[in-house]
């Protein structure tokens, strides 16, 4: 946990507790693994960005048509 100093105290600041990912399968763009593997980078990509993962923080999952197939999630209770 990352630390915070609020009025002369030093507390802990809140991480995320788990990270989703959701993928519909079937559509014409969603079918072979490597259709699958392409969306799982481009998510990995966008994560790799985020600096300080926050819980509530959340995105669409589009496939090569941008279609929207699924979505990922920083939670933060389990």
């Amino acid at each position: 946990m990352a630390r915070q100093k609020k009025e002369g105290k030093v507390t802990m600041a809140k991480r995320a507790d788990r990270f989703t990912v959701r993928i519909a399968l079937g559509n014409a763009a969603m079918l072979t693994g490597s259709q699958i593997a392409r969306a799982l980078r481009k998510v990995a990509d966008e994560i790799e960005d985020v600096r300080n993962p926050r819980p509530d923080h959340s995105r669409s999952i589009r496939d090569v048509n941008g279609n929207m197939v699924g979505e990922y999630e920083i939670e933060d209770e389990v």
